[in-house]
């Protein structure tokens, strides 16, 4: 598994995600809560679940769910993430980086 840990801010040049297949994921807070999920199209569903005082706190953009979460983990002090799925560690699908990068909101 080829690594992807450079960390891109979101006003960084998006071009080199589609080839890294990387997937912008996003962590939102409101209140006492959090919800981390996909920019995009992709976390529509999530995001509209948050009330109108959520503010995005966090961005990182990662090539699997395994190191989505891992760099979450990270980023929150929580150790380090494990899991039982060797569908973690897929690469995500290049339709998904091409959707996410049509979508103006991310």
């Amino acid at each position: 598994m080829r690594s992807r840990r450079h960390r891109r801010g979101a006003g960084e040049n998006r071009a080199y995600d589609e080839r890294m297949a990387t997937l912008r994921h996003e962590l939102w807070v409101e209140g006492d809560g959090q919800t981390f999920c996909l920019a995009g199209p992709d976390g529509d569903q999530a995001r509209a679940m948050l009330g109108p005082g959520a503010q995005l706190a966090w961005q990182v953009d990662a090539g699997s769910h395994f190191e989505a979460m891992s760099l979450y983990y990270e980023h929150m002090g929580w150790g380090v993430y494990t899991t039982a799925h060797d569908w973690d560690h897929e690469p995500y699908p290049e339709d998904w980086v091409r959707r996410q990068l049509k979508s103006p909101t991310s």
